[in-house]
């Protein structure tokens, strides 16, 4: 799934072709406003060029602001800093940031900042399998960006927020937020938007097993990264398509479609994503029942997600391992994996995760003929099955009544449907 998070946007953005000119000026001025201006866009520059400046200018900004008592800048400073942070998949420390940020600007009634932290906040927490917490984030961020009338802002909070339901398994919950982003982002915003939307459409309709709906939006998907030169977002989409055209059986054009997500993702340096390529490669290689090229591909994954902390992946790499033993004939070994991802996903609320290793559980056990236990566990199954696309009764309830409240203020203020949204914000997915 794609998440879409906010970067500083600066409309007095010095040219990228000066950075060595404008430390220059930095380096002969007083602490002032202009100084900080121009160290912003410094780091603006950076943001897209180099990581390991944007960390030191980041540091210096919020030292400058800070002798200037401008804590508004001080949070932009932070926000920066997350950013740095974000990039090399530290999502505690990147966390922690954004969270200072965030509030340092509401000490300030800094609302652009509060909304941009607080997205970002999001986003961190809902790869640290948070997503409960997410939410709140997300939400504080919408109503910030709904008063500024900051259409991209609302956008990416309705796409992030889709992915927070998504990865609980509330599918019709993300279905209505994508939605109302993809709504928005084809009435007030460039296309460029529309591809993680279109994209995480089709995760959502591939969980689903709509398989046609899901192929759809990931070529849609596509042709808008293409267009926008896109790399991570075509390879992101590409994976998508390995894993239809896996359940297809048509192998030969899920391994194409996922040698052109690795390729990317390695040139791009984007780890997270790439354990996922391994991981569906695994499971690729497993369904060919060639399980010595799966099982490296599943320890590659594993050791990948560990290392970024990413409990998702990993409840998914060891279901996928125990369902390995389970072939190979090893089914006591299959079940105390087994175990270990029931543990986690009810831990961490993934539901559907919790109920295929409950499923597999079962299967070991009739293997070993204790039907007893086998019985105990399909029971539980069932049980979970039943309910599986059903939220929590009060989050449910928190949840419409914080769509109907957006849907009454969209009656009361249809700002975007004018074209008067607000330039301000610049996005990266």
């Amino acid at each position: 799934m794609v998440l879409i998070a906010i970067l500083i946007f600066n409309k007095n953005f010095v040219k990228a072709d000066y950075p060595d000119s404008l430390r220059q000026v930095i380096a002969n001025q007083e602490d002032n406003r202009q100084k900080l201006d121009n160290i912003i866009s410094l780091a603006k520059y950076y943001l897209q060029n180099d990581m390991d400046s944007l960390k030191k200018y980041g540091e210096f900004l919020y030292l400058t602001a800070e002798r200037l008592n401008e804590p508004g800048v001080m949070a932009q400073s932070d926000i920066y800093l997350g950013s740095y942070y974000k990039s090399i998949d530290d999502f505690e420390k990147s966390l922690d940031y954004y969270l200072k940020a965030f509030h340092v600007a509401d000490s300030v009634n800094d609302t652009i900042r509060i909304a941009k932290a607080s997205l970002n906040a999001g986003t961190m927490l809902t790869k640290l399998s948070k997503d409960t917490e997410a939410r709140g984030y997300y939400k504080q961020s919408l109503e910030n960006f709904n008063a500024l009338h900051d259409s991209g802002g609302i956008v990416a909070c309705y796409n992030n927020l889709g992915l927070s339901f998504s990865q609980t398994s509330a599918f019709d919950s993300a279905a209505y937020y994508y939605d109302k982003g993809l709504i928005m982002s084809e009435k007030t915003r460039p296309k460029y938007y529309l591809g993680s939307l279109y994209y995480n459409l089709g995760e959502v309709y591939k969980e689903l097993e709509d398989y046609e709906k899901a192929q759809n939006y990931a070529v849609k998907s596509i042709e808008i990264y293409a267009a926008n030169k896109d790399k991570r977002g075509i390879a992101l989409a590409n994976n998508t398509l390995g894993n239809i055209y896996q359940v297809k059986r048509d192998f030969q054009k899920s391994l194409e479609h996922y040698k052109i997500a690795e390729e990317i993702l390695l040139q791009t340096g984007d780890s997270l994503h790439l354990y996922d390529v391994y991981n569906n490669l695994g499971v690729l290689y497993q369904d060919q029942k060639n399980y010595p090229v799966a099982i490296n591909y599943f320890a590659k994954a594993l050791k990948g997600y560990r290392k970024l902390g990413y409990i998702r992946g990993i409840i998914f790499v060891l279901g996928n391992q125990g369902t390995i033993l389970a072939e190979l004939g090893k089914p006591r070994e299959a079940i105390k994996i087994q175990d270990s991802v029931v543990y986690l996903a009810n831990k961490f609320g993934y539901a559907k995760n919790r109920k295929d290793a409950l499923y597999n559980i079962y299967l070991d056990f009739y293997d070993l003929a204790d039907y007893k236990d086998a019985i105990d566990y399909q029971t539980r199954y069932s049980n979970l099955k039943d309910s599986i696309f059903n939220m929590d009764k009060e989050e449910l309830i928190n949840d419409l009544k914080f769509k109907y409240e957006k849907e009454k203020e969209s009656l009361q203020s249809n700002w975007y449907q004018e074209g008067e949204s607000r330039e301000g914000a610049e996005y990266t997915l």
